[in-house]
């Protein structure tokens, strides 16, 4: 049945998206950023995917509202996305490293 009523937002929760959404947007600002810090190369391969996992998990904890869900969606949700992210960059880097070697140094 219709309830026009579950659309209205509470102060509270419409303040914890506009948050989340702020801590994601200086994320992503610092993200950005890394590049014209000159950091050495090992700390930049480290730094960008640990704040990419703090921005998945603000992601998945307020906007899809997992923090709310039980343990076994949680891990099946996590696990399914790190098993496909994983498979995927292995294709990525198996690519890269083909083009790296088929090119003339």
């Amino acid at each position: 049945m219709y309830d026009p009523n579950h659309l209205k937002r509470s102060p509270k929760a419409s303040g914890q998206i506009w948050s989340t959404w702020f801590i994601l947007l200086i994320l992503s600002v610092g993200m950005a950023l890394t590049g014209y810090l000159h950091l050495p190369r090992q700390t930049t391969l480290v730094l960008l995917p640990v704040i990419m996992v703090v921005m998945a998990w603000l992601i998945l904890s307020r906007y899809m509202h997992l923090g709310e869900e039980n343990s076994l969606l949680i891990s099946s949700a996590i696990g399914g996305t790190l098993f496909i992210s994983i498979f995927l960059l292995g294709f990525l880097v198996w690519d890269a490293v083909c083009i790296y070697q088929a090119s003339p140094h």
